[in-house]
C-alpha cells in the first residue's frame, strides 16, 4: 500500500494479501497497469502482469455471472469444501485459438463461459486439481483469477469509497 501511495496513486486500499488493490488514479487501466506492474518489478523484484478493473467493469462481471444459482449449488455439493466459481481476469482478451483450446480442456462438470476479458470458471471439484484451471493459470496468459465471494467483497469495498465520496 505504502509503494502504491509513494507512486503517486491515490486512496490506497488493500484487501487480503493476495493482489486486491482498489485506488484512484485519473489514468488509464492499462496505463495503471503498466505502473503498477513496473513497481512490483522494480521495488519487489516481482515480475507479474497487473490486472486493472474500474469499479464499473467490477460490477458489471458480478452481474453478468452465467451460471444459474442451481448450477452452482450443484458444484458446490459436488465438493463442499472448495470454492467452485472464480473469474479469471485477464489483461485483454485472449485470441479465438486460445479460447477453442481452452473449451476442450473443461471435463468432469467443469463449465467455462469466456466474456471480453474475463472467463468464469465452476468446478466441481477443487481448482489446484482442475487442469482447465492450471491451462488458465498459464503464467504467459498473464491473467489473475478471483472466486467469487472476493469479488464480491472487493466490489462492496468499491461501493463503499464510492459512497464515501458523494
Amino acid at each position: 500500500r505504502a509503494a502504491l501511495e509513494a507512486a503517486g496513486f491515490l486512496c490506497v486500499e488493500t484487501y487480503i494479501q493476495s493482489g486486491n488493490v482498489l485506488f484512484d488514479s485519473s489514468a488509464s487501466a492499462e496505463e495503471n497497469a503498466r505502473a503498477v506492474a513496473a513497481l512490483l518489478a522494480g521495488r519487489f523484484g516481482v515480475d507479474s502482469t497487473a490486472v486493472v478493473r474500474t469499479s464499473a467493469e467490477l460490477y458489471a462481471i458480478l452481474d453478468a455471472l452465467p451460471f444459474t444459482g442451481e448450477e452452482v449449488s450443484r458444484a458446490q455439493a459436488a465438493s463442499p469444501d472448495a470454492e467452485c466459481l472464480y473469474v479469471f481476469l485477464f489483461p485483454s482478451e485472449l485470441p479465438p485459438e486460445t479460447r477453442e483450446h481452452l473449451l476442450c480442456l473443461a471435463s468432469g462438470g467443469e463449465r467455462l463461459v469466456f466474456a471480453g476479458q474475463n472467463a468464469y470458471v465452476l468446478l466441481g471439484g477443487s481448482i489446484r486439481l482442475s487442469k482447465l484451471a492450471a491451462a488458465l493459470q498459464n503464467p504467459k496468459l498473464g491473467a489473475t483469477a478471483r472466486n467469487l465471494k472476493t469479488l464480491q467483497a472487493i466490489a462492496a469495498l468499491a461501493k463503499r469509497r464510492e459512497e464515501r465520496a458523494e
